[in-house]
């Protein structure tokens, strides 16, 4: 009886062994085919752009952004400042200004960095001449 027993197990073993056996085989096979498409995709597959390529290729946009950056926004603001500059070097004692807290005075001393308004009989105020925004007509 254990003779038996033995050669079916022994049996069984080897049966085990070759469905191990065969599971293994075809898992390699399947492996190495996938692998040997990849290698074809990536053999065929376009190389990546270089550097100098996406460069060459976006600097247009670039130019075209700096373009309207510098007409839009660069240009009216050095525009706003050079009237500003010539507004303040025209500015004499007497005139109504206008700041741009929102007080009318008239200029009453003007220093290289200090503009004094007087807003009120005897009331003096010191500002900064970039908060000068206008001088005001006089009716």
């Amino acid at each position: 009886m254990k003779l038996r027993y033995v050669t079916q197990s022994l049996r069984f073993t080897r049966e085990r062994s070759l469905c191990i056996f065969s599971f293994l085989t075809a898992l390699i096979l399947l492996l190495d085919t996938a692998a040997q498409r990849a290698c074809a995709q990536a053999a065929a597959a376009p190389a990546q752009p270089g550097f100098s390529e996406v460069l060459s290729k976006m600097a247009p946009m670039f130019l075209i952004v700096f373009v309207v950056f510098h007409f839009f926004i660069i240009k009216p603001q050095k525009q706003k400042e050079a009237q500003h500059a010539e507004l303040i070097k025209n500015l004499k004692v007497g005139e109504a200004v206008s700041t741009s807290s929102g007080m009318i005075g008239r200029v009453a001393a003007i220093a290289a960095d200090v503009i004094t308004l007087e807003i009120a009989s005897n009331v003096k105020v010191k500002f900064t001449p970039t908060s000068i925004v206008k001088i005001e007509e006089t009716k």
